[in-house]
């Protein structure tokens, strides 16, 4: 009785021993899943974590790629004002010292100077509004107020604001509208700018008493503004490749002006409404400059009547 006694005890040990061995096991695998589920979730705040820094860095590089641009911007902007501002500024001092040297100076020399004085003046005025318009484009803070546009009004207005110019330069402006040119959604005083900045460089850039022709058409689904100078025949005229015709368009005409403060104007305005500009030139002609803008149909002008 004894020895079974101690049989049962013996059995009972082993099979606590074994119950104990199963708890420890089950515990061990409990802890080893929450261990698994621990570094699953580091794993997953460090992608995480990862994937911020990623997009950070990514939005760094575009800050400063930016900054990179507005640099390269205002350097450029003050290059070109600097130069454009040069001949208003000369025509201004050259004529103030001709009036301190010869102050006893007919009536008629005087008009004359002061007449100069007044017109540099008056360009020096336009290229600053000029260099304004251009800072507030480029700063991306300009406000524009769209709205059906009619090319036909347009053009006339355009042509309007350079008949004082014209007529110092003895330079007729002629403007030509197709029949039934589509209507525009634009920002009209702003178009109505791109269309003066052309004019005008067509104005300086004819001979007395020549022409500068304005004109629109209807081009399949475009609306074409074309401003086109005269020039004498053996005026010399600029390459005729693809090439220099972009440059000429965005850049100005010859080396007097440089890239041109005005047409880059322009072309700033023409590519805010989504447009296209471009020049042409051919012999025993002038320059030709054309901006094309899209047209609405008939049902987009009744929405947005």
């Amino acid at each position: 009785m004894a020895n079974r006694g101690r049989r049962g005890d013996r059995a009972m040990e082993f099979m606590n021993i074994g119950i104990l061995w199963v708890s420890i096991g089950g515990a061990l695998v409990v802890l080893m899943q929450a261990q698994a589920l621990h570094l699953a979730r580091v794993n997953r705040r460090l992608a995480e974590r990862d994937e911020i820094l990623q997009k950070q860095n990514t939005e760094l590089d575009t800050a400063n790629a930016k900054l990179r641009e507005v640099g390269l911007i205002k350097s450029r902007l003050l290059a070109n004002a600097s130069r454009e501002l040069k001949t208003p500024l000369a025509g201004i001092l050259k004529a103030a010292e001709t009036l301190t040297c010869y102050p006893s100076a007919d009536p008629d020399t005087i008009y004359r100077l002061g007449d100069t004085v007044a017109w540099e003046a008056g360009r020096l005025d336009r290229l600053i509004r000029t260099i304004l318009d251009l800072v507030e484009l480029e700063s991306r803070s300009a406000v524009w107020n769209e709205g059906i546009v009619h090319p036909d009004a347009l053009l006339k207005q355009a042509a309007a604001s350079v008949d004082e110019v014209a007529r110092r330069h003895a330079v007729r402006i002629q403007t030509i509208a197709d029949e039934q040119v589509p209507a525009l959604w634009g920002d009209e005083k702003r178009l109505t700018r791109a269309l003066d900045v052309l004019l005008h460089n067509a104005v300086n850039y004819t001979r007395k008493g020549g022409t500068v022709t304005a004109r629109v058409t209807a081009n399949g689904p475009e609306v074409v503004f074309t401003v086109e100078e005269s020039r004498d025949a053996d005026a010399p005229v600029e390459s005729t490749t693809a090439a220099a015709s972009e440059q000429a368009a965005m850049a100005g005409i010859g080396d007097e002006i440089g890239i041109g403060l005005g047409l880059d104007l322009c072309r700033q305005i023409v590519e805010k409404h989504n447009g296209r500009i471009w020049a042409e030139s051919a012999s025993g002609r002038g320059n030709r400059f054309s901006f094309a803008l899209s047209a609405l149909d008939d049902s987009d002008v009744a929405g947005h009547a």
